[in-house]
């Protein structure tokens, strides 16, 4: 073999080790990346598994020291998450049935509806909320603004809203101008509700009613 040929031969292999070289570095940045991102996995687990050993520690010791306050926290949590749980399937009721979106936590409050049992009773809700169709109109949506998801009103064009009256100051709905505008406070409020329902259940029919935040 000359010289040149070996020279020749001898570059090749070089080339090719040193291809081969790039190509290992490459899979050793992955390898890397990879070690590093299981790493990442590996303390925030730890993170989790050493909250978790907290909490059971501390409720070890709450029930160690006191088991009563610990049947109290845990029977507080499960009352919060039956609550959430029926005032979600109350809002879907409601919802359906048309009431105003702005008035559903209003509904909720006044409907005296108590969550008893883990299980929604729809039934019971669509009763209520069937029954204040009639009792308390206001709250939901009237055929001059069904669909809409605001305080915004219409009948016929767009109209402004107006702007609280004279006695709005004491609490009395102005029927001035054909529309009255009410606090959110005034509606839950059974002794207001009971002079002006009336007038109340009236505007709303017409799309005349404003309702403000309190």
């Amino acid at each position: 073999m000359s010289e040149d040929k070996a020279t020749e031969s001898l570059v090749e292999q070089i080339g090719r080790l040193n291809a081969e070289s790039a190509k290992r570095r490459v899979k050793a940045r992955e390898f890397k990346n990879e070690r590093d991102e299981i790493r990442l996995e590996r303390d925030e687990l730890k993170k989790q598994v050493d909250e978790l050993a907290r909490e059971r520690d501390l409720y070890r010791q709450k029930l160690e020291s006191d088991p009563e306050e610990l049947r109290r926290d845990v029977e507080r949590l499960r009352s919060e998450l039956r609550d959430r749980d029926h005032k979600d399937t109350f809002q879907k009721v409601a919802t359906k049935a048309g009431v105003r979106p702005e008035a559903i936590d209003d509904l909720w409050r006044l409907s005296g509806y108590k969550a008893e049992t883990d299980e929604p009773n729809v039934e019971q809700m669509t009763e209520l909320v069937e029954s204040a169709k009639s009792a308390r109109s206001y709250l939901f949506q009237q055929p001059a603004d069904a669909g809409k998801g605001d305080d915004s009103r219409r009948q016929g064009d767009a109209q402004p809203v107006r702007a609280p009256g004279p006695g709005m100051s004491r609490g009395v709905p102005d029927p001035s101008a054909g529309g009255i505008t009410v606090r959110r406070g005034q509606l839950r409020d059974p002794n207001w509700m009971r002079v002006h329902q009336g007038a109340v259940a009236e505007a709303s029919k017409k799309g005349l009613l404003t309702i403000l935040p309190d």
